[in-house]
């Protein structure tokens, strides 16, 4: 069930997430979208709006007596901000936001399912097509301290949706230097930690199918509930007390044997088609380039893909991962290939003469890697016997380097003895499930913060009001020059080929210093 906003002070602050990606493709319990006094609506919201046409969505007296916020009609939880030259300042601007955030929580918000407070998703507002765009250093600042203050005093979470590299790296940047997470010192210190390895390169993901549960997608064990439940319905006879004191490989093996080859593909129809939730955009905004899952869904494969549309990930075994690029490694099979599901003891049986080479690349990431383990109880009995078999050799070597971090809801003492030394266990606190699923949403922002270290507004002329001093604008001013002076001669050819200057313009542009302040300039 669903539970309205209290407009009383919270007895649990709200908080402000940060994500790369686009609004499309996050569940959440409301949206805010960008558009102006005209009300013209960007093509690109057409996506996260549901298609058709957009003009339907106008609120009610939209543009008049000085509004500049309004809700769609029909019950619909998206709400419009008027983010145009209308609007005089930056701090007009976020005021308006402010507005329209605290008229959301009085408007009968309900919480999704699963969640302890509901999330309201909003866009950097004005900086990408809007009226402030050469001020985007002080609308960033100017969001961040207003939303802060503002999820304080209300029972909401926000989370910003950053559509580009710049925009995400200078939230993330302006977080580091003003704003603190709401976690214990411990978790703060481990949240830094596994930033770091993720900014270096080390942080390879593991994925269970607790990741996917704010998406809407069953536990392991309501799956299977579910598909007895079908062949109930189907006429057998499956009572509810005797089968659960079957082993969960005997039940699926049992349901095997009962529906044929179509458990197979009712399970891949369940979880196809699913919206990424909150964890899946907190894990691509890590940008790690290695990671597993036993997952069926495509929701961390979306969640990647919506941060660049036009450079998908690689989904193993069925595709070559690209140079550069990153991929994700399906252990046990995935909805869109309905054949390749594993989930009987018969398919568990016959993994290694199927399944063999996924196996071993799992393993070379444990060998190789340091993983950070999101979702997963470390149950599965495959899971368990490749990481024992590594567990083993590296014993047998006197390796004793931790394999990686496992995310935990609430303290698992005995769970983690078992893999002392191997793997470390990070327990989120909590008296609820929802709260401590809460607190991990919270710490994966704070890894992401801690891992986003790359600078892609340094040179941007719209983020100047980032930097520090006349020293830094000059030096920036200098370096959009030297890119300006490399792209003629490297153009005219003024320049020798293959002597590096192609190159250099491309480190120079990869941190802002585009010629022209167009569309190619908003990273």
């Amino acid at each position: 069930m669903s539970s309205a906003v209290s407009r009383e002070r919270p007895a649990t602050a709200g908080h402000v997430f940060v994500v790369h990606g686009r609004m499309e493709t996050l569940v959440k319990d409301a949206m805010v979208v960008s558009t102006d006094r005209a009300f013209a609506v960007e093509d690109h919201w057409v996506p996260a709006l549901g298609g058709g046409d957009t003009s339907e969505l106008k609120p009610e007296g939209w543009g008049r007596e000085g509004r500049v916020y309004g809700r769609a009609p029909g019950g619909r939880q998206i709400w419009f901000l008027d983010v145009s030259d209308s609007v005089r300042s930056p701090r007009t601007l976020v005021d308006g936001l402010r507005g329209v955030i605290e008229a959301i929580a009085s408007s009968g918000l309900h919480v999704s399912a699963g969640r302890a407070l509901p999330l309201v998703a909003v866009p950097v507002p004005g900086i990408g097509g809007g009226a402030f765009r050469e001020h985007a250093g002080e609308v960033i600042a100017d969001l961040l301290a207003a939303l802060s203050d503002l999820v304080a005093e209300l029972a909401v979470d926000v989370v910003i949706v950053a559509t580009t590299r710049a925009q995400f790296a200078a939230i993330q940047r302006e977080r580091r230097v003003t704003q603190s997470f709401p976690l214990s010192c411990e978790l703060t210190e481990k949240a830094e930690a596994i930033g770091t390895a993720a900014a270096s390169g080390r942080l390879s993901l593991f994925l269970g199918a607790g990741v996917s549960i704010p998406a809407g997608l069953p536990s392991w064990a309501d799956l299977v509930e579910e598909m007895r439940q079908v062949a109930v319905a189907d006429g057998a006879q499956l009572p509810a007390e005797g089968f659960d004191a079957l082993g969960v490989l005997d039940q699926t093996e049992l349901l095997r044997g009962l529906l044929g080859d179509r458990l197979e593909t009712l399970v891949a129809q369940r979880f196809a088609d699913a919206t990424p939730a909150l964890s899946h955009a907190l894990l691509a905004s890590l940008r790690c380039r290695e990671a597993v899952t036993t997952n069926y869904d495509g929701c961390y494969e979306t969640a990647v893909t919506a941060q660049d549309p036009q450079a998908t990930i690689a989904v193993m075994p069925w595709q070559k991962p690209l140079p550069g690029r990153p991929w994700l490694l399906k252990l046990h099979g995935d909805a869109r290939r309905p054949e390749s599901v594993v989930l009987t003891r018969g398919q568990f049986l016959g993994y290694d003469s199927h399944w063999r080479p996924v196996g071993s690349l799992f393993q070379s990431l444990l060998m190789t890697r340091e993983l950070l383990v999101v979702g997963a109880s470390l149950t599965d009995d495959n899971v368990l016997r490749l990481a024992h078999e590594v567990r083993a050799l590296r014993q047998r070597h006197d390796l004793h380097d931790p394999l990686g971090h496992v995310l935990a809801l609430g303290p698992q003492p005995l769970r983690a003895r078992l893999w002392a030394g191997e793997l470390e266990w990070v327990s989120m606190e909590g008296d609820t499930g929802e709260e401590q699923a809460r607190q991990l949403e919270i710490f994966l922002d704070a890894v992401v913060a801690h891992a986003s270290h790359s600078a892609p507004y340094l040179l941007h002329p719209y983020y100047g009001d980032l930097l520090n001093d006349d020293e830094e604008s000059d030096l920036a001013e200098r370096a959009r020059e030297l890119a300006a002076r490399i792209e003629t001669a490297v153009t005219t050819g003024a320049v020798r080929q293959h002597a590096g200057w192609a190159e250099l313009l491309a480190a120079l542009r990869a941190h802002g210093a585009h010629l022209e302040a167009g569309p190619e300039a908003r990273l």
